[in-house]
């Protein structure tokens, strides 16, 4: 994007009295602030990289190990045994060798005096031991994370070993950790005894097997074992010294991404609105759920977020927390692929059978939850009618996977249509803007189920399944998610629904009148744009729309209510 704006910048014409060069000087300043924010996030990157790396040695440990160098060499005592005073005596020599190899006045190193040789040698030790304190405490935690007899321990009866467990975990567990913080510390999982997976395979299908069914299984088993099972198992054993999850790539590729089942119904999950109900304005729910999850992206691009715990000390993997936006599952005739970007600056939005695309950032601002209701408005009050086809595209990615990438591939592969597909799959996510209410009123459940169902399931083509998420805001301000299954599980969106129905609620909350709170930042935005389409066989499409519909129908959700038996 810079480069292209640098060529508009600077322009040159050849004429009869020599070349004209002609300046944008706005161009030349959008070009510096992008070049600037671009070295800005480099350096970030690489500080939060360095600080992973160590993790849990933190910067303060640095500074004490910094501090006891100096402390030890300037005092002149033989603490370090003599290096420093070795590595001070060398110093300038391989300074010298090193800026006249890289064309740098040598005089530099002569110059260097005793104390400055001294400050740099003792910096390099202390960054030397910091990183080497770090992965020592790093494989110390990990040890220290096999352990499993918790698990299995009563509530309010912890042993002894659990106990000091528990301690040394605090002790090595680090502070203030950042999101990623804990990847190098997590277990790698291991890979199951070979006869203990024969013997719970046997044991988990012996309730389903007659005792015929089940000899011959048993024989079927000592067969493997005696055969290829060995072998198998080294080629696991193997894997696993060079990967930190033996299966999480073959669970991905085969048993989402090699499956040709459509995604509705069969792989993509769903979650609804919180009780709470702040507003009952359309615009103004989507507009704070917009700023919502584009802050919450912030928090996960900048590694912000808190990493996960299971019984508050055992940390949890945050690998699936990458791909949560920006996100798409692109179909393939024999296998899908997940694509995810680095970047979006805009929302598909989906509304009475148009496409929109909604920009976030005005002249490099992120837009205020009042700015974006006004967007959404503009949209909502659009009366432009879907174009032939356009308003059913969604039942397409509720197809057969490869029925999809053909007709993908036949009819998105050029022209508008393609740059319409584009800025949906590049989008941070997905929103429709629903003409129904869904609530959770009445005496009965059958609200509750409705609700549910529709944010499994749309109305058959409301939703784009393919994206990592979608998010349906209706009429009356409820919201619902659809999530697609392959870039992660459940436990990730959940987080991400509190997250943001928490700040929606907390943070940024609404006027008395229901619109949301704040001025408006700018007083004339650009109109969201239209996406265009020129779909040449709609008749497919309705074949599709049949099949999803026919695919709900017999769909029932429920709601399972836990009953606790007290004394």
């Amino acid at each position: 994007m810079a480069e292209a704006r640098l060529a508009v910048a600077l322009q040159f014409q050849v004429t009869d009295e020599g070349i004209v060069l002609h300046f944008d000087s706005s161009a030349f300043k959008f070009v510096f602030r992008a070049i600037t924010k671009t070295v800005k996030r480099k350096l970030k990157e690489f500080k939060t990289a360095i600080l992973k790396r160590s993790y849990p040695a933190t910067p303060v440990s640095w500074m004490v190990l910094v501090a006891a160098l100096s402390a030890a060499r300037y005092s002149e005592h033989e603490t370090t045994l003599g290096v420093l005073e070795n590595l001070g005596r060398r110093i300038p020599g391989r300074m010298k060798r090193c800026v006249i190899v890289f064309a740098v006045d040598s005089r530099i190193a002569q110059r260097m005096s005793p104390s400055t040789v001294i400050a740099v040698v003792v910096l390099a030790v202390a960054t030397v031991l910091w990183l080497l304190m770090g992965h020592i405490l790093q494989f110390t935690l990990r040890q220290l994370l096999k352990y499993r007899r918790f698990l299995y321990e009563p509530r309010g009866k912890i042993s002894l070993t659990t106990k000091c467990w528990w301690t040394m975990v605090r002790l090595f567990g680090g502070r203030t950790p950042l999101l990623y913080s804990y990847q190098n510390s997590i277990p790698y999982m291991p890979v199951p005894n070979l006869d203990s997976t024969i013997a719970k395979y046997l044991e988990s299908v012996e309730p389903v097997m007659d005792r015929d069914q089940l000899s011959r299984m048993k024989t079927l088993a000592a067969e493997f074992k005696a055969t290829i099972g060995e072998k198998l198992q080294r080629y696991l054993v193997l894997k696993s010294w060079w990967s930190s999850n033996w299966v999480s790539d073959w669970w991905e590729q085969y048993v989402y991404l090699s499956s040709r089942a459509p995604l509705l119904i069969n792989s993509n999950y769903y979650g609804v609105d919180s009780i709470n109900h702040p507003t009952k304005l359309q615009s103004a729910r989507a507009a704070n759920m917009i700023f919502a999850l584009i802050y919450y992206r912030k928090q996960i691009m900048k590694e912000r977020l808190e990493p996960q715990f299971a019984m508050g000390i055992v940390p949890l993997c945050s690998e699936q927390f990458r791909r949560t936006f920006n996100t798409t599952r692109i179909p393939g005739k024999e296998q899908d692929k997940i694509e995810h970007h680095r970047s979006s600056s805009h929302v598909a939005i989906y509304h009475r059978g148009r496409f929109y695309k909604l920009e976030l950032y005005f002249r490099g601002t992120l837009l205020k939850p009042a700015d974006l209701e006004c967007q959404i408005e503009k949209i909502l009050e659009d009366k432009s009618e879907p174009v032939q086809g356009e308003e059913l595209l969604p039942a397409l990615t509720t197809a057969n996977r490869t029925t999809w990438a053909d007709t993908r591939s036949k009819y998105f592969g050029q022209s508008v249509n393609k740059a319409s597909l584009e800025a949906i799959e590049r989008a941070a996510f997905f929103m429709c803007l629903d003409e129904k209410e869904m609530d959770y009123q009445g005496e009965s459940s059958e609200n509750i189920d409705i609700f549910g169902k529709a944010a499994l399931t749309g109305n058959g083509h409301n939703v784009w399944f393919d994206k990592s998420f979608c998010i349906t805001i209706y009429k009356n301000g409820r919201v619902g998610y659809n999530a697609e299954h392959t870039w992660a599980d459940a436990p990730i969106m959940s987080h991400l629904g509190e997250w943001v129905t928490s700040d929606d609620a907390k943070y940024l909350g609404y006027r008395e009148d229901g619109h949301c709170k704040g001025e408006l930042q700018f007083e004339v935005l650009p109109q969201p744009t239209r996406l265009e389409w020129d779909i040449p066989a709609p008749v497919s499409i309705h074949h599709l729309m049949f099949l999803s519909v026919h695919d709900c129908h017999p769909l029932d959700c429920y709601t399972i209510i836990a009953f606790f038996l007290t004394d």
